[in-house]
């Protein structure tokens, strides 16, 4: 399975058109052409002081079985009439976006079938980018601790991938949340946990596995189908 992981910067003063486009246009065009939605949310917080202009970002992940189908379902869906009036009509005084992030990924195996349910009012990307060579530590860690850890302290783990184009150094993955508040009540408990110092100093005691990461605050779109 394929999961594209879409980023859209929103043209200024573009935010709401391009919501419009997508709950009175796209959505019904992705379900025509079978384009599998796994989700679509609204950035609320930049957590990583490395990106700049980052607020007010449409994020979203589809779904395909492989390449060639992926490559099928856009092109039909590219060349819909439909498709094309209705970006026609959106764009009319101007493009909505400005530029657009696109990744494609591939599960990882300790966390093959991602999911999240209703009670994710908030969703947190998180990209983590390895110390190079140290990828499998990374994942290591992630497979015979984190996630136990993560789930313990009350977070939903949504999905861990991998790049399947492009960047091979790094892991992709998605928690949910109650709230903002339950958010930061969970990770205080994870990250004072004894258990999770032990593993993350044992995982490292060769050096560091880990060179930054980037995590991103989000919140469900009213159009997204939900679990």
């Amino acid at each position: 399975m394929i999961y594209e992981l879409r980023i859209y910067e929103p043209a200024p003063g573009k935010f709401d058109a391009l919501h419009r486009r997508f709950s009175d246009h796209t959505i019904g065009l992705f379900k025509k052409h079978g384009v599998g939605i796994f989700g679509f949310w609204t950035e609320e917080v930049n957590m990583s002081a490395m990106a700049n202009n980052a607020y007010m970002r449409l994020i979203y992940v589809t779904t395909f079985e492989n390449m060639a189908e992926r490559e099928r379902i856009w092109g039909s869906f590219q060349r819909d009439p439909e498709w094309l009036e209705a970006r026609a009509a959106s764009e009319v005084d101007g493009p909505l976006t400005s530029r657009v992030h696109n990744t494609l990924m591939r599960c990882t195996d300790y966390f093959p079938s991602p999911h999240w349910s209703d009670k994710s009012n908030v969703v947190e990307l998180r990209y983590y980018n390895a110390v190079p060579g140290k990828l499998p530590n990374l994942h290591a860690r992630f497979a015979n601790h984190a996630i136990g850890l993560l789930q313990k302290h009350g977070m939903e783990t949504i999905g861990f991938w991998t790049d399947d184009v492009g960047t091979n150094n790094r892991i992709v993955w998605m928690l949910g949340f109650e709230s903002i508040e339950k958010r930061e009540e969970n990770w205080v408990g994870m990250v004072t946990d004894p258990e999770w110092h032990k593993a993350r100093d044992e995982s490292e005691k060769d050096g560091p596995i880990l060179v930054d990461y980037q995590a991103y605050l989000m919140r469900p779109t009213d159009y997204t189908p939900r679990p």
